[in-house]
């Protein structure tokens, strides 16, 4: 074990927030908005460019090595490698900013249900159904654990850690700027309604299923 490899181990095993450091070392591979990996990779960058977060000796080690060090060396109850994705296994297709979004039942506080919406989003995201994430669904998930709808960097940092610390999907700022004007008029309702957290959990639940939702919608 050499000096450096010492110092890096010691420098991991000091850190205060491990939850932190990986999201540190994952943005050594990949771009980032406010400290959480979005799915853009980072290559032909420079060391001093990549290695700022850390000490300097750091610039000794490359970067998968720095990895490497990281998964040998910090154990813990339920923690797992620090994986890393390659370009075919991240959230590349591209989503587009100037959708107005999904329109939104007030009987149920999700997208209208449609009988071909997995081909749709199929045809406008142009990529399998399978292969998507569920961003909308992810919003309702968050306001349900949390009790309130989410910004952006809260959304942002809620969909890293769902999908298990795996880099979000590079138009991220896209997704929520199309979800957020989707449930602008919901949230108007809400409002005027007076509906607590418990009118809006009933449902929401109560819409999970597909049969519920068509009867809910009309």
């Amino acid at each position: 074990m050499d000096l450096t490899y010492r110092k890096i181990k010691n420098y991991y095993r000091r850190h205060k927030d491990i939850c932190e450091l990986r999201r540190n070392l994952l943005c050594l591979f990949y771009d980032n908005i406010d400290g959480i990996p979005i799915a853009v990779p980072l290559n032909d960058i420079k060391k001093e460019d990549l290695y700022y977060k850390f000490p300097y000796y750091f610039t000794n080690k490359d970067r998968n090595e720095l990895i490497e060090i990281f998964n040998k060396e910090i154990k813990g109850v339920n923690m797992k490698p620090i994986k890393l994705y390659n370009e075919n296994e991240l959230d590349i297709y591209d989503i587009t900013g100037d959708r107005m979004g999904l329109k939104i039942c007030e009987n149920t506080f999700r997208p209208y249900y449609i009988d071909d919406w997995k081909k749709r989003t199929e045809d406008i995201n142009g990529i399998e159904y399978n292969k998507q994430k569920s961003f909308y669904n992810d919003y309702l998930k968050y306001y349900l654990k949390y009790r309130v709808f989410p910004n952006f960097y809260e959304y942002l940092r809620y969909i890293f850690y769902k999908y298990g610390e795996k880099p979000v999907h590079k138009d991220i700022r896209n997704v929520f700027h199309n979800i957020d004007n989707s449930y602008k008029y919901i949230k108007e309702y809400i409002t005027e309604k007076q509906l607590n957290y418990q009118d809006i959990r009933k449902i929401i639940i109560s819409s999970t299923s597909i049969e519920n939702r068509v009867q809910m919608q009309t």
